[in-house]
């Protein structure tokens, strides 16, 4: 994966050993970023700026676990403290991610669900305040995609 500014200046390379990466995302406040693929768990990467703005490091933030198979999709809500994720176990979780990571608190799961799998790999979004959570089956460009909301 490879982090970019908004100069198009290339600031870090990471090695996500995901094997296939499926998806990438970045949290709304810019500070997160994450991709996933082909393992259990998900890598949640925090981007470091120095206090006056320059560009310092890419850190490990916290782990988002629990899956048993790959991990198609992700999703944060407006303020971080939620994350949403859907995998190839037929499976999705709803993580509280509001935790001092920098003192060893993990993320924890308010809730899980299954969704009914398809062909093709499903996609899932969370609303602002992460009170609705949407799932994304069978997205062909022949029929609308059926949205499940949670």
């Amino acid at each position: 994966m490879v982090i970019w500014d908004l100069k198009g200046q290339k600031l870090d390379t990471l090695d996500t050993y995901l094997m296939s990466t499926y998806s990438a995302k970045i949290s709304p406040c810019g500070r997160f970023v994450v991709a996933t693929g082909q393992v259990t768990d998900i890598k949640v990467m925090e981007v470091c700026f120095t206090k006056t703005g320059e560009y310092k490091q890419v850190t490990k933030a916290y782990d988002l676990t629990g899956h048993s198979s790959g991990i198609y999709d992700v999703a944060f809500d407006v303020d971080t403290s939620h994350v949403a994720t859907i995998s190839k176990d037929g499976t999705w979780k709803l993580y509280h991610t509001k935790v001092n990571y920098v003192i060893g608190e993990s993320p924890h799961v308010l809730e899980t669900g299954t969704y009914t799998q398809t062909a093709n790999a499903p996609c899932i979004a969370l609303s602002p305040n992460a009170e609705v959570l949407a799932v994304s089956v069978d997205g062909s460009r022949s029929q609308p995609s059926p949205l499940v909301l949670y």
